[in-house]
C-alpha cells in the first residue's frame, strides 16, 4: 500500500539531565524500549544500516522535523543547543538514553508558553491587511527564527495569515446575496479573528498535551524511520489504532491519510466512500482544518496521523467539514456525511467500449487487490477479474484495457493470480530478504483467461501489487504499459512485530524487497511505461523517490521464463499515439495546466496583503478549472456496462452510469486507441491460444 511514514485509513478496512526526567519519561515508555525496538529492526530489516554518526544525524533531522515541522516553535539558538546531541543518538540506542527528548521537551514547553502569550496578545487587535508583507508557506524553505524578536514576528504573521485565509474562505463560500461580504469589511476580519482565536486555544491545548513520554516515543520512531520511510515504531496505543485501521469499522469518510512535513495529506480516496462521492477530494490534497457539526474546529498543522484519524473519524450519519488545499493551491471547503463505505465500489468492474467503426474494446477496472483472509467465501480480486475476462472472451473481444491507475496494491496472492490470467505459466515476482534468500511466486495454471491484445493503464499512484502485475506483463511482453512517467515505486514488504515485555509496543519493519522476473526491482524507480502520456500526477510530490531515506533501486538474479511469442511494435504504436496527443485539444489544455501548476508551486511566499491574496487565489482557481476542461466526452466512442457481478438493480444502474462516463477520460480513450491500433496491426485477431 502507498504510505509515507504510517498511512492510515479513515473509515475503511485495510499498518539525561536529571534522574526525575528519566523516571517521568519511562512511566509510559519502558527503559528497554529503545534498544529492543532498534535491535529488532537491525535483526529483521532487509538492508540494515550501521549505527554510527551518520545514522545519528539522520535520526536528529527526522526528530526535529517531527517536533517542529513548521519551524516556528524552535529558534535557531534552540537548534544549536540541541545539535550538541546530534551525534550521540547511535549510542543512545544501546544505553536507552533519552537526553535529546528531555532537552527538546524542556525547550518546547517554554517556547509553546511564549508563543501562546504572543498569540493571545494579538487576538483583540484588528489585522492590517493593506500592509505589504508575506509569509513563507513551504516548510523546507522556511528558516528558524534567528532570535526572540524574529520568533515573535513569525507568530504574528502566522496568526495574520490564518485570519486572512479564514476571511477569504468566508467570502468565497458565502450564499449569494444582494450585499455580499468583502475582504475590507471590518466585520469579516473580526469574525475571522474570532474563529482563529478559538482554533488557537485548541491548537495550544494539543501542543501542551504532548508529554515527555510521547516525545520520547517520537524519538524512537525517528530512530526507526532512519532505516527507511516505511519502518516505524508504534507505542501500544498506536498499535491499537493500527488494528482499528486494518480490521475496524467501515463508518467514516473513506480517505487514506499520511503525515507529510507537518501536514496531513490524503494519499488515496476510497471508492464508494463519502470522500469519493463528493468528487471534491483527491490524492495529494492537504487537510488544513476539520470542523465538527457543533462548530468545533481543529487545525491539522503538526497533528500526528493517528490524532488526525481520531478527529475525522465518526459515526454514520454525522457531519464533518474539511478545509482542504489542492496541490495547485486551491482552497476548498467540503462538507461530508460520514457513512458506511460501499465496498462494491472497491471491486473490479468492466465495460465494453464501441469505436466509430463498430470495433469493441474491453475495459476492466481494478481499484485494488482485495481479499478477505478471514472468509474464504468472500469475493477476491483474482476470481472477479477471471470472471470479467471470461465475458470478454465469450463476446469475441480481441483487445482490452486493464486499468490499474490509483491501485495502491493489496494481497500479493491475488496479484500473482491476476498476472497469471494473461500468461501460460511461469514466475511472476520474486522477493529477497536480508540474507539474500529469495522466494519466487509462480503462476502454475497453464490456462489463459484472455488471449487478446492488452494495454495496462497506470499512473503515479499505481503501487506495490499493481506494480508487480504491470512489471510482469511488461517483462513477458504480454502487454503494453501506458501511463505517466513511472508508477509509485514501492517495492518493499513490511512485517509487524510485537516487542517483548510489558507495554513496549510494536515495530513495522521493511523485511523484504520485490523484484521482477528480470531481476530488476520495482523499488524507487517503479515501472516505466512503454508509452508515456502527459499527466498532472507526474508533477506532484508523490512516489517512493520523494520519500526521505527511501531504499535505493537494486537488482538480483533473473528467473527463467518464456516470453509471450507475439511481439509488440512499441515504436510504431508510440509514434501514432504521439501524433494523436499533439493534435488533441484536451491534451493541449492539460499541458497548459501543468505549466501553470508548476509556476504556482514556485510561489510559496504567501502575500498577507488582502488584495494580493485574493487576486492570487482567483488566479489559482481559474487555472485549476483547466482540469475540468481536460475531461471532455469523446462523442465517437460509447461505453456500456459489461458483466454484472451483483444482482442489486440499484447497484447495476449506478455501474451503468459509471460506464457511460468512461469516454470522458482522455487517458482512457487514448489507451483504447492504442490497443485498437495493436489489434488492427494484427488484422483484428486475438493472439495466443484460446482457453
Amino acid at each position: 500500500m502507498i504510505a509515507k511514514r504510517l498511512g492510515w485509513v479513515v473509515g475503511v478496512v485495510v499498518l539525561c539531565w536529571g534522574s526525575m526526567a528519566i523516571l517521568a519519561s519511562f512511566q509510559s515508555v519502558p527503559e528497554r524500549t529503545m534498544s529492543e525496538a532498534i535491535g529488532t529492526i537491525l535483526n529483521t530489516h532487509v538492508d540494515p544500516i550501521p549505527l554510527n554518526d551518520a545514522y545519528s544525524k539522520r535520526v536528529f533531522a527526522l526528530y526535529i522535523k517531527r517536533l517542529d515541522p513548521g519551524k516556528r516553535l524552535f529558534t535557531q539558538a534552540d537548534i544549536t543547543r540541541l545539535q550538541a546531541l546530534d551525534t550521540t543518538l547511535d549510542d543512545a540506542v544501546r544505553d536507552n538514553d533519552d537526553r535529546l527528548a528531555v532537552l527538546a521537551h524542556d525547550i518546547l514547553t517554554q517556547r509553546i508558553a511564549e508563543a501562546q502569550a504572543i498569540v493571545t496578545a494579538y487576538q483583540d487587535t484588528p489585522h492590517q491587511f493593506e500592509v505589504v508583507e508575506s509569509i513563507e508557506t513551504d516548510f523546507d524553505r522556511r528558516v528558524y527564527p534567528a532570535n526572540d524578536k524574529a520568533f515573535k514576528d513569525e507568530w504574528r504573521r502566522f496568526v495574520k495569515h490564518q485570519v486572512l485565509v479564514s476571511a477569504m474562505t468566508a467570502i468565497e463560500t458565502q450564499v449569494a446575496t444582494p450585499n455580499p461580504l468583502t475582504i475590507d469589511d471590518p466585520a469579516v476580519e473580526a469574525e475571522a479573528r474570532r474563529k482563529v482565536a478559538l482554533q488557537m486555544v485548541d491548537y495550544f491545548k494539543r501542543l501542551k498535551s504532548d508529554t515527555l513520554a510521547k516525545r520520547t516515543q517520537w524519538l524512537i520512531d525517528a530512530m526507526a524511520a532512519a532505516f527507511d520511510p516505511h519502518t516505524a515504531y508504534m507505542a501500544p496505543e498506536d498499535r491499537n489504532e493500527f488494528d482499528i485501521g486494518i480490521k475496524g469499522s467501515l463508518e467514516g469518510i473513506g480517505a487514506v491519510l499520511q503525515e507529510d512535513n507537518g501536514t496531513i495529506k490524503i494519499t488515496r480516496v476510497v471508492p464508494g466512500s463519502p470522500s469519493a462521492r463528493s468528487k471534491k477530494m483527491a490524492a495529494q490534497d492537504v487537510v488544513l482544518k476539520v470542523t465538527q457539526a457543533n462548530g468545533d474546529t481543529t487545525d491539522m498543522a503538526g497533528l500526528s496521523v493517528m490524532d488526525a484519524v481520531k478527529v475525522i473519524r465518526g459515526k454514520k450519519g454525522t457531519e464533518v467539514t474539511l478545509t482542504i488545499k489542492s496541490p495547485d493551491g486551491k482552497v476548498s471547503v467540503v462538507t461530508l456525511i460520514r457513512d458506511v463505505i460501499q465496498l462494491e465500489e472497491s471491486y473490479a468492474k468492466s465495460a465494453v467500449v464501441t469505436l466509430p467503426d463498430g470495433t469493441k474494446v474491453g475495459y476492466l477496472y481494478l481499484p485494488g487487490f482485495y481479499r478477505d483472509f478471514n472468509d474464504s467465501n468472500a469475493r477476491n480480486a483474482a476470481d472477479d477479474v477471471k470472471q470479467l475476462l471470461a465475458s470478454f472472451q465469450r463476446q469475441g473481444i480481441t483487445a482490452m484495457v486493464f486499468d490499474l491507475r490509483n491501485n495502491g496494491g493489496g494481497a500479493l496472492d491475488d496479484a500473482v493470480k491476476v498476472a497469471g490470467l494473461f500468461i501460460e505459466s511461469g514466475p511472476v515476482v520474486q522477493v529477497r530478504d536480508r540474507f539474500n534468500r529469495r522466494y519466487v511466486y509462480t503462476d502454475y495454471d497453464r490456462g489463459i483467461a484472455f488471449t487478446g491484445h492488452v494495454v495496462v493503464l497506470v499512473n503515479a499512484f499505481s503501487a506495490s501489487a499493481s506494480e508487480i502485475v504491470a512489471g510482469a506483463l511488461q517483462d513477458y511482453g504480454r502487454a503494453l504499459i501506458v501511463g505517466g512517467q513511472h508508477t509509485y515505486g514501492k517495492g518493499t514488504v513490511q512485517q509487524l512485530l510485537t516487542l517483548p515485555g510489558d507495554r513496549m509496543g510494536s515495530v513495522k519493519v521493511t523485511n523484504q524487497k520485490y523484484y521482477r522476473v528480470t531481476g530488476a526491482s520495482t523499488q524507487f524507480k517503479g515501472v516505466v511505461p512503454d508509452i508515456i502520456l502527459p499527466q498532472s500526477e507526474d508533477y506532484l510530490e508523490v512516489g517512493e523517490e520523494k520519500l526521505t531515506h527511501a531504499l535505493d533501486w537494486s537488482s538480483t538474479t533473473s528467473q527463467l521464463f518464456t516470453p509471450w511469442p507475439h511481439t509488440i511494435d512499441r515504436e510504431s504504436l508510440a509514434k501514432r499515439s504521439g501524433t494523436r496527443i499533439a493534435q488533441s485539444s484536451p491534451y493541449g489544455t492539460l499541458t497548459d495546466y501543468i505549466a501553470r501548476y508548476q509556476a504556482h508551486r514556485k510561489q510559496t511566499n504567501a502575500p498577507l496583503q488582502a488584495s494580493q491574496a485574493m487576486a492570487q487565489q482567483k488566479m489559482v482557481r481559474a487555472d485549476a478549472s483547466l482540469l475540468d476542461r481536460f475531461k471532455v466526452a469523446q462523442p465517437e466512442m460509447t461505453a456500456t456496462y459489461d458483466l454484472p457481478l451483483t444482482t442489486d438493480p440499484d447497484r447495476q444502474a449506478e455501474v451503468a452510469q459509471w460506464a457511460k462516463q468512461l469516454v470522458n477520460d482522455p487517458h482512457l480513450t487514448e489507451a483504447i486507441q492504442i490497443v485498437s491500433d495493436m489489434s488492427q496491426a494484427a488484422g483484428g485477431r486475438a493472439v495466443g491460444t484460446r482457453q
